[in-house]
């Protein structure tokens, strides 16, 4: 059941009923209480189309006083309004919110249109108006905000609370397959990573270059000189050159130069410039 259509059509069943009930109170002493509800409001508004007698009830001449008061004028302005925005909401989730904004301002603006009214009692009062003294007292201490206003405010409490409302029980129904579906793929894969500990592939055996004589040199040729030394010579012979020897790394292995002077001649063969022997460099296990 998605729940927020239940919530959002209790606030607009509230907010509707509000209709028939008092949003203003007139307590006159020996006249009684006068009551006036949204309904009253707009058939007296329906019936000022026609030709109207000249005396009104109470009731009548309060409300058309009311009704010039421009905060009661957009009270009932918004009131159909929103009305008819909650009853849109059950369907649809989001009107839920601008419901409850006009259901609010409704209500608020009506009570700001009472104060509005007394204030204009008490000037008219004091400025020797139709309303002098000891009527116009009475008249502010009589009339009063009616108590469908506030259930009006309640009302649209309720349909913002429809709003937040995100989703009813078959919406989670996505959400909480995707959450099973993550937790089976996660299951899954700490299957696979467990079952691929125990079956994995033996690691490759590291591979080294390797560094062999295909055609060796007779001799040391002296860069200095050019005269010829044996193999195992460290210096020339003839006027005392040091010749490279590797201690490390790749070498050649006739007479321990660097492979870093030899001289490339094809993918994987090279010429040592110290012995001129052919060397061939591959990958062994």
């Amino acid at each position: 059941m998605q729940y927020f259509r239940l919530v959002a059509a209790i606030g607009v069943i509230l907010f509707l009923f509000t209709a028939v009930m008092p949003w203003l109170t007139i307590n006159i002493p020996m006249f009684g209480q006068f009551t006036v509800t949204m309904a009253d409001i707009y058939r007296i508004f329906m019936q000022q189309r026609q030709p109207q007698p000249m005396q009104a009830s109470p009731t009548e001449q309060v409300t058309n006083m009311v009704s010039s008061v421009l905060f009661m004028l957009a009270s009932i302005i918004l009131f159909p309004i929103s009305a008819l925005l909650g009853l849109v909401s059950i369907l649809a989730r989001r009107v839920a919110l601008a419901a409850g904004l006009l259901a609010m301002f409704a209500s608020i603006f009506w009570i700001a249109g009472i104060e509005s009214l007394k204030s204009q009692i008490v000037e008219q009062a004091s400025g020797g108006g139709v309303f002098g003294g000891l009527l116009a007292s009475m008249l502010v201490a009589a009339i009063q905000v009616g108590y469908g206003v506030y259930i009006a405010v309640f009302a649209s409490i309720v349909m913002f609370v429809a709003f937040f409302i995100k989703t009813g029980g078959r919406q989670y129904a996505p959400i909480r397959a995707r959450a099973e579906s993550w937790g089976s793929m996660q299951a899954t894969v700490e299957t696979s990573r467990l079952a691929g500990a125990v079956t994995a592939r033996p690691a490759r055996p590291a591979q080294r270059v390797r560094v062999e004589v295909v055609a060796r040199g007779n001799s040391i040729v002296c860069r200095r000189c050019g005269r010829e030394s044996p193999l195992t010579s460290s210096s020339c012979t003839s006027c005392g050159a040091a010749f490279q020897k590797a201690t490390y790394g790749l070498r050649c292995p006739a007479c321990s130069a660097p492979l870093k002077i030899a001289k490339r001649i094809s993918a994987d063969r090279f010429v040592c410039t110290q012995c001129f022997s052919d060397l061939r460099v591959y990958l062994a296990s």
